[in-house]
């Protein structure tokens, strides 16, 4: 588990095909230990070698399809976070480093000292996100300001620009989405529940007045 609260920076130094999926070599400024997990650009990755500035991890060809680690190239400069120790601060919020999407970067813009990300999201994930609800964008825990249909504002303050990767972000550029595990859980609970009660399907047309009439959350006299 990590908190979206990025440790580093670090930089994609090889990549090579290995069974069907590729073994990235990543230069980093801690020497982790095998095994351990670590947060690559949001994506949880094990530990499976080192060398003497940095480590190894395998993606599967699972991992290479959801994320944006198969069209990433040598050079680039990736956040890292190692996993979350028990009793450790918790100032972020629960990320679990398993990618639910790619989005793109539909803008960049500069307001005073912060920046103003607008990412366009799959439509797969609209109904997680909320104004002022977390997100994690390429690992980092972040607030989102307002949702626009699959289109989210997001402010990257100056100590997240200096700490990540976010401000070197460009239209057009894809970035790893996590929504917030919380959201997705309990949404999965209420749908659920709503389809085996009432036959909703929450996916077709989202939650409405008539929908919450008709499962009894309201009553008819409204």
């Amino acid at each position: 588990m990590f908190t979206g609260i990025i440790e580093s920076v670090g930089v994609i130094k090889s990549i090579n095909e290995s069974n069907g999926g590729k073994v990235f070599g990543v230069r980093a400024p801690f020497k982790p230990l095998m095994g351990e997990s670590i947060s690559v650009n949001g994506v949880c990755v094990t530990v499976s070698g080192l060398f003497k500035e940095g480590f190894f991890f395998f993606a599967s060809p699972e991992t290479l399809s959801r994320t944006t680690f198969s069209t990433i190239k040598e050079g680039k400069n990736v956040n890292l976070e190692r996993a979350l120790k028990v009793g450790d601060r918790f100032g972020g919020h629960i990320v679990t480093g398993h990618i639910d999407g790619v989005a793109q970067v539909l803008s960049s813009s500069q307001n005073g000292e912060v920046v103003i990300l607008k990412i366009k999201i799959p439509e797969e994930l609209r109904s997680y996100v909320i104004p002022k609800g977390s997100i994690a964008i390429d690992g980092v825990s972040l607030t989102i300001n307002e949702v626009e249909e699959d289109i989210i504002s997001l402010s990257i303050i100056p100590f997240t620009l200096k700490a990540t990767q976010l401000g070197k972000v460009s239209p057009g550029d894809k970035v790893n989405v996590e929504v917030d595990i919380i959201s997705k859980t309990v949404f999965k609970a209420v749908e659920n529940i709503l389809y085996k009660n009432n036959n909703i399907n929450l996916k077709k047309g989202g939650v409405t007045m008539d929908l919450l009439e008709k499962a009894g959350f309201i009553g008819n006299d409204r």
